[in-house]
């Protein structure tokens, strides 16, 4: 703005807005020196100068960071000394120095600003003996320098009693620490400029105090507890040791229980065996006087009929055949011989004696036998021959082959199975 004083009022100057571009709408401008200002936008800085002919510069970048970081409507810039202004900020305050002599610059140390406890979010102030409860051992480390500069600041921690070397550089203006141990740390903490320009160390000392359970009393409890426990554990092996010992000596006299169980059950196998040995060999010996009954029957019979041929070729002393009257009463006892089955009845006494009912059991599963069927099971279950089985029943060695056929229709065995070998399974 510009007063005209011919028509007495202000007026606005479009050559100084021009010039100031996005600046001309300042909420607010500070005076510096007598050519030199401030100006202030909605947080955003501007130093503008001017020359001796009028002509301004206007500089937007010099205190570019600190840009929306100035409390809005508020926005304050103070001299304090020569050359040094006070920048109000949102948390906290910056210095500024306008000068352009040359001068030695020391980066000043960081400050820990602010200590939050991060399981309660309470605020902790740093002091220079903070010991903090064992509960309160995860904890976020704030910091800052009082140090403005174009560029960012970056920071570096150590934790000494904890961590083995310092961290790595970063423009992070805080640092976590969660799960700390009890006991005594240092926090230390340095800043560096763009250009490489460190700061001395700031230090911090921190005590984590012992939890409940390290105190003395709880030692004490312990140590009383640790003596209940070992009586505990003696007391508890002992008895261990003696139901150990009873279980031992109890498994002792099962195993030799067992152990005499399977004496006696060997011994009575062996017996068993030697019983049925015996069985056995006597079944043995009723077959072998079975089958020498047998013979002999064969042999009687062999004997009558060579007695019926050689009656046949018998003549009298004037050489002359005997009459068919004289044969037919010797051929009716030989006959009879042939037919008397005493010795039939003796051999299937002795047979169902060795053979455990033999013919009963015979009769039982397969009833439409007949005599003359179990007396060829009971020859063929001796393993008797054809000719020999002939002999006993009386009939040709065709007639025993026709019988096997019949009596193996009757039991239902195929022809792939051996008769014998049938009859010796039952």
């Amino acid at each position: 703005m510009q007063f005209d004083n011919i028509v007495k009022r202000f007026s606005y100057s479009n050559e100084l807005n021009n010039a100031l571009g996005s600046y001309k709408n300042s909420n607010k401008v500070i005076p510096i020196s007598t050519n030199s200002y401030w100006f202030i936008q909605k947080t955003k800085i501007a130093k503008v100068d001017f020359d001796s002919k009028g002509k301004l510069k206007i500089d937007s970048n010099l205190l570019s960071p600190l840009q929306d970081r100035m409390m809005n409507n508020y926005e304050n810039i103070l001299p304090i000394e020569n050359h040094y202004y006070l920048i109000g900020l949102d948390d906290g305050f910056a210095i500024y120095r306008n000068s352009d002599e040359p001068t030695k610059f020391i980066l000043p140390p960081p400050q820990i600003a602010q200590l939050t406890n991060l399981t309660t979010g309470e605020t902790i102030l740093p002091g220079a003996d903070l010991k903090l409860a064992s509960s309160e051992n995860n904890l976020r480390v704030s910091f800052s320098s009082p140090y403005y500069s174009s560029s960012p600041l970056q920071y570096q921690y150590y934790l000494d009693g904890y961590s083995g070397k310092w961290s790595e550089w970063s423009e992070t203006a805080f640092q976590d620490f969660t799960n700390l141990p009890y006991g005594h740390f240092e926090i230390k903490v340095r800043a560096r400029t763009n250009t490489g320009l460190t700061s001395e160390v700031q230090t911090i000392a921190l005590t984590i105090n012992y939890p409940w359970y390290l105190s003395w009393w709880a030692k004490g409890i312990y140590i009383l507890m640790s003596g209940g426990m070992i009586y505990l554990l003696y007391n508890f092996n002992r008895q261990r040791e003696r139901k150990r010992q009873f279980q031992a000596k109890r498994k002792w006299l099962e195993e030799k229980k067992i152990a005499l169980d399977r004496e006696a059950e060997q011994q009575e196998k062996e017996w068993i065996k030697l019983k049925n040995q015996q069985l056995e060999d006597q079944l043995n010996l009723k077959n072998k006087e079975l089958a020498n009954a047998a013979l002999n029957i064969v042999y009687k019979n062999e004997m009558l009929n060579n007695l019926h041929d050689e009656l046949k070729q018998l003549k009298d002393a004037e050489g002359n055949k005997l009459s068919s009257d004289e044969l037919k009463k010797i051929n009716k006892l030989i006959e009879d011989a042939h037919n008397d089955d005493r010795d039939w009845h003796i051999f299937e006494k002795s047979f169902n004696e060795s053979h455990e009912n033999f013919f009963k059991k015979l009769k039982q599963e397969f009833p439409d036998l007949v005599p003359n069927d179990l007396k060829l099971c009971a020859y063929l279950r001796l393993n008797m021959s054809s000719k020999e089985i002939a002999s006993l029943l009386n009939i040709s060695t065709r007639g025993v082959e026709i019988r096997r056929y019949r009596l193996r229709k009757k039991l239902g065995i195929p022809t792939d199975k051996n008769l014998s070998e049938f009859l010796l399974e039952r």
